[in-house]
């Protein structure tokens, strides 16, 4: 599970750099419906490896798709046939540095959060926790796909870190409200798709 899922974050980070970040955005949102569906099918399964199982299958799939048209578009786009360009190594690890740190403590939140309500009242209300914490990591995850071209596009075209930066400052402002309206309107109607007892505890969750 852990190798599936890394191969999935990496490929973010590919799409970013081929100059096709939508195709993550795509890759993520389907990977977000389709394991709550999965989710929801196997639910009558009643088994622990249940959500292990929805994540992991989607994720590989998703995975492996979007690895396949990367591949084709890294044989013919412009980018990719002109010789490299990189920084100094120096510079490249602090950078490697301070996002893994990064990337490390915004992990950290959705990592515990299941574990501290498992603790506090149990495993049956951190299943209908879990399914909404799914969706509302999915929202945190669309913004942070608005983040990944920018510093994309400033590290291609440094002459352009003003008007970048007030571009991705719009976008964000504008993913933050769509997606917000959008999760509380059509939120209790998906929850619903894992039954009735989901939508009644998760959608004031």
């Amino acid at each position: 599970m852990v190798a599936v899922l890394a191969v999935f974050v990496l490929l973010d980070k590919a799409a970013t750099g081929l100059g096709v970040a939508r195709w993550s955005a795509v890759k993520n949102l389907a990977h977000a419906v389709t394991k709550l569906a999965l989710m929801a099918a196997l639910a009558i399964w009643a088994h622990a490896a249940t959500i292990v199982v929805s994540w992991t299958l989607t994720a590989a799939v998703a995975a492996l798709c979007t690895y396949v048209v990367l591949y084709r578009r890294s044989r013919s786009h412009p980018r990719w046939q002109q010789a490299a360009d990189l920084p100094p190594r120096r510079q490249m690890w602090s950078y490697f540095g301070s996002s893994f740190g990064i990337a490390s403590l915004w992990s950290t939140g959705p990592l515990l959060v299941p574990l501290i309500v498992v603790t506090q009242i149990g495993p049956a209300a951190n299943a209908y926790f879990a399914v909404a914490w799914a969706m509302i990591s999915a929202l945190y995850l669309m913004m942070h796909l608005v983040v990944s071209p920018y510093v994309a596009e400033v590290a291609a075209h440094p002459e352009q870190v003003r008007a970048l930066s007030w571009r991705m400052v719009r976008m964000l402002a504008a993913v933050a409200v769509l997606a917000s309206a959008g999760l509380l309107a059509l939120g209790p109607f998906m929850l619903g798709f894992a039954g009735d007892e989901y939508r009644s505890q998760g959608t004031d969750l």
